[in-house]
């Protein structure tokens, strides 16, 4: 199947990372990030040469190694705004290759990593960044911490009739769906997640629940686990989460395209793992819709 932000294409280097600040190879290359945005040129992360990486950069975490892509050492730098050529991973992750979305996935992630994380959770003193930015040493208390995943749920459940039931969270713009998604929690399997989070948001019970696939999604550092799943009951049962969920309808596949079309609802942006569940359940790809979820 096809998931832009799961084609990989970077060797991970994790025996590289120790001297990726203090000895860069000839030929590495870099690219600007400012929080969800990254320089972009011709439909690909716009890199540019590498000679060497100032120690305060590096500890701050303003610079972080990704490894190699095609033997070529992959820095990302954060910038402090973007410029008019910086674009969203919403925007562009589908459409750059491969090894540049995994790059800028991996950029997002740690990044914001080194920006939450300046002070120990342990002692509250100060930390810096070490081991090529997948690090972070406590000056104080010497205690080392590492980037953390948040293991996210993302379900796509059908009824009897084969109907897809599509969402609306109270945090999304107007008419913005998708399908249930939601943390796993201490102590859950993403099993157990999967069927607390439906029941949760729509009051719905779920049976026949299957793994489907994954990508990691930096918003700000989750790794989303896709399921599919079936109810036996209707529309008549649903019983919404009014904190999270502002209203939720299942759809025919001969529903969703007009639906699409008159702006009722706009469907997952293209970087996004839930477009693919649903053209998955659709058949083929999405209909189209006069606005676009990025």
């Amino acid at each position: 199947m096809f998931l832009p932000l799961a084609r990989g294409g970077i060797f991970e280097d994790a025996s590289g990372r120790e001297r990726a600040f203090s000895n860069v190879t000839p030929g590495a290359r870099y690219f600007w990030v400012s929080g969800k945005s990254a320089e972009i040129r011709d439909r690909a992360l716009a890199f540019h040469p590498l000679a060497a990486v100032d120690q305060r950069e590096g500890e701050r975490g303003s610079i972080v190694y990704l490894g190699r892509m095609g033997g070529v050492a992959i820095y990302a730098r954060a910038a402090a705004s973007p410029a008019t050529n910086f674009a969203t991973l919403r925007a562009v992750g589908a459409d750059i290759p491969g090894p540049h979305a995994t790059c800028f996935v991996r950029a997002m992630a740690l990044l914001y990593w080194h920006r939450e994380s300046q002070f120990c959770a342990r002692c509250g003193g100060q930390t810096v960044a070490q081991n090529g930015g997948w690090e972070r040493h406590c000056l104080s208390c010497t205690k080392v911490e590492y980037p953390r995943t948040d293991p996210a749920v993302i379900v796509l459940v059908t009824n009897f009739e084969d109907e897809v039931l599509l969402a609306h969270n109270v945090s999304w713009r107007h008419p913005y769906v998708s399908v249930l998604a939601g943390y796993v929690e201490a102590g859950e399997s993403p099993e157990q997640t999967a069927v607390r989070e439906v029941k949760e948001e729509v009051g719905l019970d779920i049976t026949g629940l299957k793994y489907w696939g994954s990508q990691a999604w930096p918003y700000p550092r989750s790794l989303m686990l896709g399921f599919t799943a079936t109810t036996a009951q209707s529309a008549a049962d649903l019983r919404l989460q009014k904190s999270e969920i502002g209203w939720a309808k299942f759809y025919s596949r001969a529903a969703l395209a007009p639906a699409a079309a008159t702006g009722e609802l706009v469907l997952p942006g293209n970087a996004a793992i839930a477009r693919y569940m649903l053209m998955d359940w659709y058949g083929k790809e999405l209909p189209p819709s006069p606005k676009q979820w990025i």
